[in-house]
């Protein structure tokens, strides 16, 4: 029953409430009693690269999108990047993220849906595919060689069983978004 209208504002919506998180995270990150610093570098590892994730969905359907880093005060303005520094600014957290090494290349059992360093890889490889980026193609290529090279991930011989309750995080799922509707029936993507 939904509009094109009202799918648009959902993404936008959904898309800028997680960066608004994510900027949370990476402020007060260091203001958390009793944390240590290696957890502090993975929630700011992980915050980065979902803020890159849900800027790349904004990119892909509008292009020039507001664009900030730090959240918003009143009046709650922000740039209208163009569509080429939006995917600058995509790529060059992701590549922050990644030189943290902080991100384990694979979820351990039980941290499914959490960032990794292959999803990273792939959001990092997605972006440069589709803006042509070729200046950029080799690190891409050196991203996914060092997945499959991981032997964490490979290929499920049957492919149609992927989109089955039986295999979802298979062996070569890198990241997934559970959920649950509001009508309490669990979905997945």
């Amino acid at each position: 029953t939904i509009t094109s209208l009202e799918q648009c504002g959902t993404i936008w919506t959904i898309c800028y409430s997680g960066i608004n998180r994510a900027c949370h995270v990476l402020e007060n990150v260091d203001g958390v009693p009793g944390m240590t610093d290696e957890k502090k570098n993975l929630f700011r590892a992980e915050a980065t690269v979902l803020k890159a994730f849900y800027y790349t969905l904004l990119w892909k359907f509008w292009g020039n999108v507001p664009y900030y880093d730090k959240n918003l005060e009143a009046p709650y303005i922000a740039p209208q990047l163009k569509a080429d520094e939006v995917y600058e600014n995509i790529v060059t957290r992701l590549e922050e993220a990644v030189d943290m090494n902080v991100l384990p290349m694979k979820a351990t059992s039980g941290n499914e849906g959490r960032v990794t360093k292959a999803m990273a890889y792939m959001l990092y490889t997605e972006a440069v595919m589709y803006q042509k980026d070729a200046a950029r193609y080799d690190k891409a290529l050196g991203y996914m060689d060092e997945i499959i090279g991981s032997g964490q991930y490979s290929l499920v011989a049957d492919f149609a069983s992927i989109w089955e309750e039986s295999g979802e995080w298979g062996t070569e799922s890198i990241w997934e978004i559970n959920y649950t509707s509001q009508d309490g029936v669990r979905s997945w993507s």
